[in-house]
């Protein structure tokens, strides 16, 4: 959430961008020299159904969206991007913790956790081809 005279400062979102129109700004308010804080008691609800066709539509835009700001970002001198590969690991580590954390708490039968464990860890996965494609698509 941003103060609409600041939003307005900033030209608001770059209409360029169909996606990551959230990243670009937010890059380019820290790049002023705003911060950032994170608030745990807000909650942002995106409803829509997916299907496997629109969640790798979805990722696939959202990596096509991410290329767009690492260019946008090298052209201010921020250098070139660099994945950074612990996030990805902690990423497709995340289910697996949560099922065994699962599996542990008395309401929750152990044969329940693991096929939903390989469920997220097989969704994660799939988008995360997806970003990558669309990564690679953008900057082709």
């Amino acid at each position: 959430a941003v103060a609409a005279e600041h939003f307005r400062a900033m030209n608001g979102f770059d209409e360029r961008f169909r996606t990551s129109e959230d990243r670009e700004f937010c890059d380019r308010w820290l790049a002023r020299g705003a911060r950032l804080a994170y608030a745990p008691d807000a909650l942002v609800r995106h409803a829509h159904p997916l299907t496997l066709r629109t969640l790798w539509r979805q990722h696939f835009d959202y990596g096509r969206g991410a290329r767009r700001v690492h260019r946008a970002r090298e052209a201010r001198g921020h250098g070139r991007f660099k994945p950074d590969l612990a996030f990805y690991l902690k990423l497709l580590r995340e289910p697996l913790m949560r099922a065994q954390k699962l599996s542990r708490a008395p309401e929750s039968p152990r044969a329940q956790t693991a096929p939903a464990a390989a469920k997220m860890l097989a969704l994660l996965l799939w988008s995360q081809l997806a970003n990558t494609a669309g990564f690679f698509s953008e900057r082709s």
